[in-house]
């Protein structure tokens, strides 16, 4: 069964849906008297037909379930009922896009030798030796090559330098230590983010500082917080975490055709961060300090740090991203609290929908292209 978040499932209460210019459906309402079982619901393709899949309670200890435009029950097995909802194991976004394999533990393209050296094998050719390969990215054509490297070593009481290099003879030097290497499908371009600890030295007056204050923020927070205040003190946690980040870091952006960008202050290395626009795009952004590159240029402000994923126009221009608490499109509209969000392709242009609920009976679809 499907699980959602406590937090989402209050936040709703907390912000009902909001009036844009979106278009939109009303896919289901639901009559007075029933409450949502979000677990025993099933909401993740809700664009197709009978896709959204609602089960609902009673005061009488009955059960519903919303199928195909059908109402079905009243059951007073809570299980019976929800053998009817069909809960999809896997995500339909981007489900015909494989994306291509880390090939550093492959023993087709790293071999070792009797010292414990490490080398990138490939047509024939000899790139090492390396204490570690990293990350190893081949088309299939086995062509070329990106990748990440250590250098060895004999004095382990300094940090390891790390490199990224290609085929094509580009060896960049990295600064710091690398997050994962991204590529895109036809490993033509990689970007990554590094993180360059600015001194090796603790810095104890900063630690001290840094532990009071958040010992300040627990005390306030007590026991008995509601959704609102919770969400506040996280905040506040959140924002500390990054002061005493920006003192003790620097971070650095590589692409492998050689160009480096830096030092930011904050940039939130993850799976979106950074990222190519399309998986077979060679436009590419990354987030740092507050604002949003493109290809290493300044396009947009973005105050969210909490970004889970960003979608991209086909030609670039234009983008949305959500939080754990809204969409958030670069025009400036935003919606709260979406429920499922899914990214489809209609007369070629990118459009995103997503299902909310609102004033808790109303389930609404709506879409926007990008």
């Amino acid at each position: 069964m499907r699980s959602l978040s406590c937090l989402w499932i209050a936040a709703m209460f907390i912000l009902p849906g909001l009036s844009h210019s979106f278009a939109q459906k009303v896919l289901l309402t639901l009559p007075q008297g029933e409450q949502i079982l979000y677990a025993e619901s099933s909401f993740s393709i809700f664009d197709t037909e009978g896709g959204l899949q609602v089960c609902t309670s009673n005061n009488k200890g009955e059960y519903f379930i919303y199928k195909n435009d059908k109402k079905l029950g009243p059951f007073s097995d809570l299980q019976k009922a929800t053998y009817l909802v069909d809960y999809p194991e896997t995500s339909y976004e981007n489900e015909n896009t494989e994306a291509p394999a880390n090939e550093a533990y492959n023993d087709n393209y790293v071999t070792w030798d009797e010292n414990g050296g490490n080398y990138i094998v490939l047509n024939g050719k000899k790139w090492g030796p390396f204490a570690q390969v990293k990350d190893l990215y081949c088309p299939s054509n086995k062509q070329h090559f990106i990748a990440v490297t250590i250098a060895p070593q004999t004095d382990y009481s300094k940090p390891p330098h790390y490199t990224l290099i290609t085929s094509s003879g580009k060896n960049i030097a990295i600064k710091g230590e690398p997050y994962d290497l991204k590529v895109n499908s036809d490993i033509s371009l990689a970007v990554l983010v590094s993180k360059f600890e600015q001194d090796a030295e603790v810095d104890l007056d900063a630690m001290e500082q840094y532990s009071q204050e958040m010992e300040k923020i627990l005390a306030e927070m007590g026991d008995d917080l509601d959704m609102e205040q919770l969400t506040v003190m996280s905040k506040k946690m959140e924002e500390l975490g990054k002061q005493y980040d920006e003192q003790s870091n620097e971070y650095y952006v590589y692409t492998s055709d050689g160009k480096e960008w830096g030092p930011y202050k904050r940039v939130f290395a993850g799976e979106n961060n950074p990222a190519f626009c399309a998986p077979d795009s060679k436009d590419w952004y990354f987030i740092a300090d507050g604002f949003l590159y493109k290809n290493g240029s300044k396009i947009a402000a973005v105050s969210d740090s909490d970004i889970q994923q960003m979608w991209w126009s086909d030609n670039t221009q234009s983008f949305a991203y959500n939080t754990y608490d809204k969409l958030v499109f670069s025009t400036g509209e935003t919606y709260g609290y979406p429920i499922e969000i899914k990214q489809v392709t209609i007369n070629d242009k990118t459009v995103l929908k997503w299902l909310t609920l609102e004033n808790e009976k109303k389930f609404v679809q709506y879409s926007k292209t990008l």
